[in-house]
């Protein structure tokens, strides 16, 4: 059998399509069980709704945990720009 010259055009964009949809539902998985594992730990979810959090939530690298200090204290932080909006 011979495959047409369309089919083989076509079978690599449809499973490179494929790899993306799945590594997207993957990533947004892991950011969904990571935010419940950080809920658990005592995380307290704050929505972005003033200009200083929009501008932390921009500020920071997206779903990854970040320590400051604020007034002496070390805190921990996680901005969700893409689910939550929230930090």
């Amino acid at each position: 059998m011979r495959i047409s010259t369309l089919n083989r055009r076509a079978l690599p964009l449809a499973v490179a399509a494929m790899l993306g949809v799945g590594c997207a539902m993957i990533q947004r998985y892991q950011a969904i069980e990571t935010e419940r594992i950080l809920t658990a730990a005592g995380f307290q979810m704050r929505p972005a709704d003033t200009r200083e959090r929009q501008e932390d939530l921009r500020s920071m690298p997206p779903h990854q945990l970040v320590s400051r200090t604020k007034d002496g204290h070390v805190v921990y932080t996680y901005a969700d720009p893409d689910d939550c909006r929230c930090v």
